[in-house]
């Protein structure tokens, strides 16, 4: 199995794992932590495993410019703010099982954004998978959010 393949699924079970896990804690059902507390020891979850992440793959800062750094922290910030509002829903009780579906429209929106400014060109049998992957995603948000 591809390398990226196996990165993928793992990366799939903690995001699938996770978002139950903030249910859990922000939920007056379960435990009740408001989403800003919860949305903050997240953060501090998450960058300890950057850290840890950081040192092991022998990170450095040797070739980042201030501007590139500054660059490269704005995915942190847009990433967070998903965060927030997913975390947001959550508190308010929205259903995981539709509310996951509705912000995994983000492979939409990266599948887009890769052709547009990345130049990532998809032809032929490529392009036909990727445009039934994209109306089967959309469909599943309408079946998802139908009342």
């Amino acid at each position: 199995m591809r390398l990226w393949l196996l990165c993928g699924l793992l990366a799939s079970l903690c995001w699938g794992t996770y978002v139950v896990l903030n249910k859990i804690v922000t939920s007056p059902k379960y435990c009740g932590i408001p989403s800003s507390t919860s949305a903050l020891l997240m953060g501090i979850g998450a960058l300890t495993t950057l850290i840890i992440y950081f040192f092991l793959a022998n990170g450095t800062f040797q070739h980042c410019k201030p501007s590139l750094c500054i660059l490269a922290i704005l995915p942190g910030c847009i990433w967070a703010l998903g965060m927030c509002a997913v975390l947001f829903a959550i508190s308010k009780e929205a259903p995981i099982s539709k509310l996951a579906i509705v912000y995994n429209t983000n492979t939409l929106v990266a599948v887009v954004l890769g052709v547009v400014f990345l130049k990532e060109a998809l032809c032929g049998a490529e392009l036909f998978r990727v445009v039934i992957g994209g109306l089967l995603v959309t469909v599943g948000i309408i079946l998802a959010s139908w009342n």
